[in-house]
């Protein structure tokens, strides 16, 4: 347990020996020097499954052998389907449910110096207030597309999103932080604030303070005392979640039948960045980006509210009250799985890329992440017809 916590002193020791991040990853026009994973064309990309897609940009074992976990790290940065990190309700999740099938993140999270890797690039970057590309969105009848104007600088910007959330998710375990000293808690405490600050004067993060970590410190979860920061957003009023990691205020929603369905309404809800809705257009260009889409809404809110600013642990009343009923798979219907919510669009949809079995287009909110529209299996390849149930609004009294 951390008895001391000394901020001033510790920035100052950071500062001396900070490198930013483009120091860390090169000249942003020179030659790509991560060249881990294969150049796929547009045509390949949309030829692809997502779950083919996968399996191409795993990392050999034989590289993964080669690789000091410094540059694993880095190699797991640049990992070029990135924008799943941001699929998910928090970053533990995301890397507990990416490194099942991508190996570099596998062998990442299993090296023993990992924590040591992790927390001397933690506290020796900081977060820019530019982009280093210039983003476009453009507005159709009823979908947005994502324009950069130079996609090796929007990987760039996709790096430090994908640094900052792997990283925080990372150091948010207990697993990891405890293996560090109480100096090295103390400076990694010191730079996440320092971060904090940088995050609210930066175009990449919106200008959104936001910190995973931080929050979790401030829970009480990690044993970490006297904790200060330069403001969080939380409010005395708030209570904290530690599913999202976040701090939220219950507020109510009725289903047609009139049944109050509880909800959140986090102090952190903030639209999407654009960089990752660039990143995935250009990396899955058959999916359709609906919107960038707002981190305090999730999938639930979305599809059985229409709500795109509260978060919905459990839509069962609108089942229970009978304001929708079970029905079979159809356009216009909630497909509903365990713990995800969608609408279906095309239930008829036939998949040229999965040997033309029927895969239904749905519209569906990633997580925190973006809105989209795909067949199921493109947005996740554990979405099947065959594993939701169906439900549509009743219309009897």
């Amino acid at each position: 347990m951390l008895k001391r916590f000394f901020a001033f002193l510790s920035i100052c020791l950071i500062i001396n020996s900070q490198v930013n991040y483009s120091g860390l990853m090169g000249d942003i026009d020179s030659e790509n020097k991560f060249e881990y994973y294969p150049i796929l064309s547009v045509q390949e990309k949309q030829k692809l499954s997502l779950e083919d897609v996968i399996k191409k940009y795993n990392l050999s074992d034989e590289l993964i052998r080669e690789l000091s976990t410094k540059e694993l790290l880095e190699a797991v940065i640049r990992y070029p389907l990135g924008y799943r990190f941001f699929f998910y309700d928090n970053p533990e999740e995301a890397l507990i449910d990416i490194s099942r099938d991508f190996s570099g993140l596998e062998e990442l999270l299993q090296r023993n110096d990992i924590t040591e890797t992790v927390y001397y690039d933690y506290i020796t970057t900081y977060i820019p207030e530019k982009m280093h590309a210039s983003y476009n969105i453009i507005e159709k009848d009823d979908y947005i597309e994502v324009k950069c104007d130079n996609v090796d600088k929007m990987k760039e910007d996709m790096a430090i999103l994908v640094r900052d959330r792997i990283e925080e998710g990372i150091l948010s375990q207990k697993d990891f932080l405890n293996k560090l000293s109480d100096d090295g808690i103390s400076k990694v405490v010191s730079k996440m604030n320092e971060k904090i600050l940088q995050k609210k004067k930066s175009e990449i993060f919106n200008y959104n303070g936001n910190s995973y970590l931080f929050n979790k410190i401030k829970s009480g979860l990690l044993n970490v005392d006297n904790v200060y920061a330069e403001g969080d957003g939380s409010k005395p009023s708030y209570i904290y979640d530690p599913e999202t990691n976040s701090y939220y205020k219950n507020v109510y929603i009725t289903t047609p039948k009139g049944s109050k369905v509880l909800c959140r309404e986090y102090t952190n809800n903030m639209l999407n960045s654009a960089i990752i809705g660039g990143s995935l257009n250009f990396e899955r260009p058959d999916i359709t980006l609906i919107s960038l889409g707002m981190s305090g809404n999730n999938c639930h809110a979305y599809t059985w509210a229409n709500n795109t600013d509260v978060w919905m642990s459990n839509p069962n009343k609108y089942i229970d009250d009978k304001s929708y009923r079970l029905t079979s798979l159809k356009n216009g219907a909630i497909a509903k799985w365990s713990g995800h919510s969608a609408k279906v669009i095309d239930s008829t949809y036939l998949n040229p890329y999965k040997h033309y079995i029927v895969d239904p287009i749905i519209r569906s909110k990633e997580g925190a992440g973006p809105v989209v529209q795909a067949p199921m299996s493109e947005i996740n390849a554990g979405y099947t017809q065959n594993s939701a149930r169906y439900y549509e609004k009743n219309m009897v009294c």
